[in-house]
This record gives structure tokens, C-alpha cells and sequence, in this order.
């Protein structure tokens, strides 16, 4: 009988956890970054081995500040799901991390249909922090041709490490754009620490700003790329209540990603829900119809870290 044995993952294993396949459905990222995230100092990543055979993964990251345990990337190879291995390894995984005394917080974010099957499980554990709608689509790059918008376009800010840094040490502009006083990136929720920025504007990432009269933050807007089955995956994030000058954001992220790819793009955006019908119609205003898009919903939650007994 082949022994079940957990270990810490290596780069070595890379090629045989890709043959595990995409479980996101095209848009999985891992391929991607799993060697960043096996160097990130934050992350310690464990397989679950039958024989000499790779099952499952599961990638455990500490953020803000030793704060708060996040688990990014888990899988189960096929045949061997609803076996219980997956909840073995996450067991064991969380026991790694049990006697770290900074920890005192679980986050985790999934969308509306994962929600609906494991609704009494996810809220048994877990407290909701905010709800988005994520509008999304492919479409091929190449055959992009972005429309002039007729008035006189705004003054883009293109943020920087510091800038946003600065942006966050303001309780006034946390307040009117991070209502849960945290910011969610490509799927993460984050507390505004310094130790957070290389998770919040990743490499080749793209953040602009939005100014009112007053000089104060009307929108802030991120594109955080990652290769994928479909090609580019761009994740845009969106923050602010002055959508005034949402198309002209929009279609700076889009000549960005001409800068990353001629092929397919996975375009997904995740905006405040009162803002739906207003992405809706700046979709086809700047030519990105008609591509098909359809509409999810990002689910971000929080609770008390603990180890299970």
C-alpha cells in the first residue's frame, strides 16, 4: 500500500504540479507565479504525496505584518477529489502555523457560486467583509482599435509605491474609497502597510489616480496582469465614488496591456455594484464590444485565525 506523506513544495516539483491542470477554469495563475510565491519569504507551500506521486497543494502566505494567514493556489489532482486529502493537507497546513502568536486573522475570497454550494460552511467559519461585481470577458488584443472619447481627457496620476503609500496615510481618502478599511488586489484583501505593496502593485501592475477639485482621490484604478490558458489575465480593481472619469481609466489600462500582449486578453473588472450599468455602457463606448461579457460576484471574508482540533 503506498505511504500518504506532507512536505514542503520545492521549484523542483513545478512541471509535475502543472500536470494537476487549471482548476480556474482558463484563468489559473499559478503557472505563472508559483516560483515567486516559492521565494516570497511570506509563503511556505506544502504538497501531499501518495508514493511518489503529487496529489495536492496548498500555499499558505503571511500578510500585514505577521497579522493575517491566507491560503492562495490550493488544488486537488483528479480522481483523488471529495477524499478527504485536501482537508488533510489544509489541517496541517493551519498546525504548521498554530504556534505563531502574530497571527490573528483568516482571510479568504471566492465568488458568488462557490458561495451558494458552500454557504453554511464558508459563514460557519468565516464573516463577510464586502461584496463586488466583476464584469468579464476575452477578446483578442490585436484586433482592438480603443475610440477617441470626445471631451478632453482628465490628468491621469500614475501611482507609485510611495504614492499609494502616501494615499493610504490619509484617514480621509481611506475612508471615502476603502469603506472596509482594507484593499482588495486581484482577490486579496490587504491592510495598507508597507509590507503589503509587493502584493498590491506587483511587477508590470498599473495603478492610476483621479483628482477632484480639492486635490483629494475621486478613483483609483489597478490593472494587475498574470499570464494565463487565455492569455493575458488582466484584473482591474476599481475605488472611488466619482466614476466621471472611469472610460479614460479604462482605456489607459487597455493601451497598457498593448504594451503586454498582441493575443487573447481575459479582461475582468471588479467594481462597486452602483456602478454596474456604468461599465456596462463604457464597454462599447471605447470598442471592446462585442466581446461577450458576463458578471460574477467576489466575496471577501474574514475571522479569527485557528487551528482545528
Amino acid at each position: 500500500m503506498a505511504t500518504h506523506s506532507i512536505r514542503r513544495a520545492t521549484h523542483d516539483d513545478f512541471e509535475e504540479l502543472m500536470q494537476i491542470g487549471d482548476v480556474y477554469q482558463g484563468m489559473d495563475y499559478l503557472r505563472h507565479r508559483y516560483h515567486t510565491y516559492i521565494d516570497d519569504p511570506n509563503n511556505r507551500s506544502y504538497v501531499y504525496v501518495i508514493g511518489d506521486e503529487i496529489i495536492a497543494l496548498c500555499m499558505a502566505f503571511i500578510i500585514d505584518d505577521g497579522q493575517t494567514f491566507m491560503i492562495r493556489g490550493a488544488r486537488t489532482k483528479d480522481g483523488f477529489r471529495g477524499q478527504g486529502i485536501y482537508g488533510k493537507l489544509n489541517k496541517y497546513v493551519y498546525a504548521e502555523y498554530g504556534h505563531i502568536p502574530s497571527i490573528k486573522y483568516d482571510v479568504m475570497t471566492t465568488n458568488n457560486l462557490n458561495f451558494d454550494v458552500n454557504k453554511d460552511r464558508l459563514l460557519k467559519k468565516h464573516t463577510e467583509l464586502n461584496r463586488k461585481s466583476l464584469v468579464h470577458g476575452r477578446f483578442m488584443m490585436s484586433d482592438l482599435q480603443l475610440r477617441e472619447l470626445d471631451e478632453p481627457s482628465p490628468i491621469l496620476q500614475q501611482m507609485t509605491s510611495d504614492d499609494l503609500l502616501d494615499l493610504f496615510a490619509s484617514e480621509g481618502s481611506r475612508k471615502s474609497l476603502f469603506p472596509v478599511n482594507k484593499i482588495v488586489i486581484d482577490w486579496i484583501p490587504l491592510r495598507f502597510l508597507p509590507s503589503n505593496m509587493k502584493y498590491i502593485l506587483e511587477p508590470e501592475a498599473l495603478c492610476l489616480r483621479s483628482k477632484g477639485r480639492n486635490g483629494e482621490t475621486t478613483l483609483l484604478t489597478f490593472g494587475t496582469p498574470s499570464n494565463c490558458e487565455l492569455g493575458v489575465r488582466y484584473s482591474m480593481d476599481i475605488f472611488g465614488d466619482d466614476v466621471t472619469d472611469f472610460p479614460y481609466h479604462v482605456a489607459r489600462h487597455m493601451r497598457h496591456v498593448g504594451t503586454l500582449t498582441k493575443g487573447y486578453v481575459f479582461l475582468q473588472m471588479g467594481i462597486e455594484e452602483k456602478f454596474k450599468d456604468i461599465a456596462v455602457n463604457v464597454l462599447p463606448l471605447l470598442n471592446l464590444a462585442p466581446f461577450d461579457f458576463s458578471w460574477t460576484t467576489q466575496i471577501n471574508f474574514e475571522s479569527k485565525f485557528r487551528v482545528e482540533k
